[in-house]
């Protein structure tokens, strides 16, 4: 860690250098004393030239307004940890899902133990338990409210015009869960008067076919866009094939120039077979194209419908707003590779409903300073109707119903940030943030589960920019958040860690970024640090008569310090290289309750051990060119280090890692006047790696040999192809 660190530090410190330098060289006269200046005047000159250099946050949208905003913002965000990934780098990357399209982002990793590619979870800085990223279309919060997870395979990228990333806390704006970041989808939209429509197929590896059609008109101040897609694959593995289709329409209607309404409706349909994880010793013995778990599947299905409206009864004055519907459902069946007598089904329902109202204010004040005060709240409420089972293996009917429950989210949130600005070259805010949340369970077999909860928690953030001279800028922020403990973390059934005691977690992050931006190169540097206490999680050690695996604990504290870095040059307009490194280290600080019913109550007691799970080191990097007029290709690279198995809290079984891999992807576009066509290669030089690995017992029980380690690996596909064709007018 101490040489990544020095490396960092020697790099941050070349930056500063050659820019100030820069500085002081760009006008050679000034360079040197004459009868109209003397060394001592040197400094004031270089002052004003910093003072005078013109602010560029290169477009950032993340972040800077709960909802969208007519008003502009200088200090919206940090210069550095907010990434956007547009509708052309989903193209270039051929990305199927929404995780691949962030699989490129610094501070981002993957980790799939599903073993389909479509429910991968997406770690952010050291984050990996899948709820700690708030994830919005349209700025409505799509964060499944049992599990405050996020059904990837339910929004398809076909909709997407960009994906806006902020890494890092912004409860202060969106409430509980963002602690890790916040992901916010940009709809496609016409954005010229006429009428327009693409057709794409595509065709691959695996059994992979996949259509999609789109169209829409803009005329003067009304807009409509539709988009249909369907995608097949029958996957690598045993049990991994996926079906999805999915519907997406947005109208827009600019009333006048100060009033605008829009409709937004999608619908999202899945099935999704599940291989999982399977135990070395059969990974061995069978190869990665087998499953223990050949019944697994999850069905998928979710409505969702937006109205928004925006109003400017004065000039520095916007009124926005949303309400949305919105209904899921999944039905899924589990096997766990050691129970051999049933499957466990879930049947999940869920009816949501919400609204937000955001009100701001921006205007010139005095001394060439600008502010921009919002402030708003939203409220959400949802039912949930849960059912389970146990399925039979032979029959594949249910059998004993082991929950069923009616259980109740409500959340309320009043915000507020204020902004401001100097002459568009340094800036400031501050932001604040009040929750309520109540969580109801009534469920008729597990009674201990139906304890209620309420929460209420003040979030806040403060941060500030400067432009050090025309390709330089830095800011700081520190953010305190929250995340109050999921519904499925309280009411699970008891023998998969249910725990209503959960107390919600709380973070504190500080970060410190340093951005540089001239002509063709983009230079990111950002360090963070996270301590997080009450971090909730599952304990494999906290097990009695009715808790046979483990329960859901707060352990105390953790923290996550790294650096994030990223470059991109553009020598032409015909090439571009993107590069990122990430080094994070996430450890446990201390397990703050000890288990007072243990031999030794602090038996469990975590200091010092590495998360699991989270990578040390990631890299990413990305060639493209453009070598003759409409013929473009695209080489990627990923590498992600060893990894700290799930569940091994204690780092201690022999060392056993997830081991590292590296894994290239390349594509090649060539387009024909209103023809394009694409053909891809994934895993260019047939990588042998597994994309998540977890700890299992041993000995154990289910394990006969006690001299081999029941340890579980989800194996990730060798080398594929695809074509796709795509016809516009």
């Amino acid at each position: 860690m101490k040489k990544s660190l020095l490396v960092s530090y020697s790099c941050t410190f070349l930056l500063l250098f050659s820019t100030a330098s820069q500085v002081l060289a760009d006008d050679p006269k000034k360079s040197k004393p004459n009868n109209n200046q003397t060394l001592l005047t040197l400094p004031f000159d270089a002052a004003e030239k910093l003072i005078g250099a013109t602010f560029d946050l290169g477009g950032i949208f993340v972040g800077s307004k709960r909802l969208a905003s007519p008003f502009g913002e200088f200090v919206s965000d940090s210069v550095s940890s907010t990434s956007v990934v547009t509708r052309k780098d989903i193209e270039r990357s051929g990305s199927r899902n929404v995780p691949e399209a962030l699989n490129e982002i610094p501070g981002v990793a993957l980790t799939d133990l599903v073993g389909n590619g479509e429910e991968p979870t997406v770690d952010f800085r050291g984050f990996n338990e899948g709820g700690d990223v708030v994830y919005l279309l349209e700025g409505v919060r799509l964060n499944e409210p049992k599990s405050n997870n996020m059904n990837f395979p339910l929004i398809p990228t076909s909709l997407i015009e960009r994906i806006e990333i902020s890494r890092g806390s912004s409860s202060f704006l969106y409430g509980e869960g963002a602690v890790g970041g916040t992901v916010n989808f940009a709809g496609r939209a016409p954005k010229k008067d006429g009428f327009f429509g693409e057709a794409t197929s595509l065709v691959g590896s695996f059994g992979q076919w996949g259509e999609s059609l789109e169209t829409g008109f803009r005329k003067e101040s009304v807009s409509l866009y539709l988009t249909g897609d369907v995608y097949h694959t029958r996957g690598f593995r045993q049990n991994t094939s996926v079906e999805k289709e999915s519907f997406y329409t947005k109208g827009s209607w600019e009333v006048s120039e100060k009033i605008g309404l829009g409709l937004t409706y999608l619908h999202g349909r899945a099935h999704l077979d599940r291989s999982g994880s399977i135990r070395e010793t059969y990974l061995r013995l069978y190869g990665p194209e087998a499953t223990e778990r050949p019944r697994n599947f999850s069905e998928l299905q979710s409505d969702l419908g937006i109205l928004d409206f925006r109003l400017m009864p004065l000039e520095e004055v916007a009124l926005t707003g949303n309400v949305f519907l919105r209904d899921t459902a999944e039905l899924s069946v589990a096997n766990f590779a050691t129970f051999e007598r049933a499957d466990n089904e879930l049947d999940l329902n869920t009816s949501s409903w919400g609204t937000t109202f955001q009100a701001e204010h921006s205007k010139e004040i005095p001394w060439k300073l600008k502010e921009d005060f919002l402030v708003g709240m939203d409220y959400t409420h949802h039912d949930i109707d849960e059912e389970d089972f146990n399925r039979s293996k032979s029959t594949l009917q249910r059998l004993a119903r082991t929950v069923d429950s009616d259980s109740t989210k409500d959340a309320t949130g009043i915000f507020s940030k204020l902004a401001v600005s100097w002459n568009e070259r340094a800036g400031a805010y501050y932001g604040a943030r009040y929750d309520w949340i109540g969580f109801r369970n009534n469920d008729r077999i597990n009674l201990q589960n139906n304890e209620p909860t309420d929460i209420s928690k003040l979030s806040q953030s403060a941060g500030a920019s400067y432009q050090i001279f025309e390709p330089l800028a830095a800011s700081v922020t520190y953010s305190h958040s929250f995340k109050a403990p999921a519904l499925s973390d309280l009411y699970a059934n008891p023998l998969f860690g249910g725990n209503p005691a959960l107390r919600p977690e709380e973070s504190s992050d500080y970060e410190a970024g340093l951005r540089w931006k001239q002509g063709g190169v983009m230079l990111k540097n950002t360090w963070f640090l996270i301590r997080r206490t009450n971090e909730i999680g599952f304990d494999p050690g906290l097990t009695d008569a009715e808790h046979l695996f483990g329960r859901n604990n707060n352990f105390g504290k953790t923290e996550r310090v790294g650096v994030e870095n990223f470059a991109e040059w553009k020598p032409v307009s015909s090439a571009r290289l993107r590069i990122s490194h990430t080094y994070t280290e996430a450890v446990f600080k201390s397990n703050l309750t000890p288990d007072p019913f243990a031999t030794d109550p602090f038996e469990n007691q975590i200091s010092g051990d590495h998360i699991p799970m989270v990578p040390r080191n990631r890299f990413t990097a990305d060639i493209w060119v453009e070598p003759v007029k409409n013929l473009e290709l695209d080489l990627g690279m990923v590498s992600v280090a060893k990894q700290v198995l799930t569940n091994d809290l204690n780092n201690d079984r022999n060392g056993r890692r997830l081991p590292a891999y590296l894994v290239f992807n390349f594509r090649t576009f060539y387009t024909c006047g209103q023809w394009r066509f694409s053909f891809e290669v994934d895993n260019l030089l047939d990588e042998r790696y597994e994309s998540g690995g977890s700890l299992g017992l041993a000995p154990s029980s289910f394990n006969s040999d006690h001299t081999v380690e029941d340890n579980f690996f989800v194996p990730a596909p060798g080398r594929s192809y695809a074509v796709t064709v795509s016809y516009s007018w």
